[in-house]
């Protein structure tokens, strides 16, 4: 659940956005997708990805050092979605799950610069 995002604060250096989410929020997916990211950070990447999306500028985007964010979550009743923001790649990770009997899985991966 998403608490407030957006009001960017003027800072020395120009302008900050901020993300406020709640703290009790289940961080399942959040780990799933952290995993996710990691593991697409490697040279396995097309292997991973050709599961979940046919977009193939995810795996040049994602080799090198990488640090990503969580900037955005949309929880429904049968999906959720997660963005990160891949700091230093101006490009953003969109992760979508969806609610299976085993739980919320990945379905698809997008990258929008």
């Amino acid at each position: 659940m998403l608490f407030y995002s957006g009001a960017a604060l003027e800072v020395p250096q120009g302008r900050i956005w901020f993300t406020l989410m709640n703290p009790f929020r289940d961080r399942t997916s959040e780990a799933t997708a952290e995993r996710l990211i990691s593991d697409l950070n490697t040279e396995n990447c097309p292997k991973i990805i050709k599961e979940f999306s046919d977009d193939d500028r995810i795996c040049p985007t994602m080799l090198g050092p990488l640090s990503s964010k969580l900037v955005w979550r949309e929880d429904g009743l049968s999906a959720r979605m997660l963005v990160y923001d891949l700091v230093g790649k101006r490009a953003r990770l969109w992760i979508v799950f969806a609610r299976e009997e085993a739980g919320f899985m990945v379905r698809s991966v997008f990258l929008v610069r």
